[in-house]
């Protein structure tokens, strides 16, 4: 990543604003042991994420889809995980 940062690889199209902007996006992830992690939270590859929604909406006994969406969020991060739980969590009904 800090070669990302540093060579602004990708960046070359975007004005200096936009830049900065993604370059402190950029700094908020990092690796640990393989593991995608943002600010702590695990990033799971996308074809893990409907697992796991499903194996904590199961553990938690299928309640709603906001208790859901919380447990998520204390484990997990990805872009639009909340409609995506929101949408696991329907065809349950």
């Amino acid at each position: 990543m800090k070669l990302l940062i540093n060579d602004g690889f990708g960046l070359e199209t975007c004005d200096l604003a936009n830049k900065e902007r993604a370059r402190g996006r950029i700094m908020k992830y990092n690796w640990n042991n393989e593991v995608l992690m943002f600010q702590g939270l695990v990033v799971p590859k996308p074809k893990e994420r409907e697992g796991i929604v499903n194996v904590i909406h199961v553990v938690i006994g299928h309640f709603s889809e906001q208790r859901t969406i919380a447990k998520v969020k204390k484990k997990c991060f990805w872009h639009d995980m909340i409609e995506f739980v929101r949408k696991i969590v329907q065809e349950f009904k």
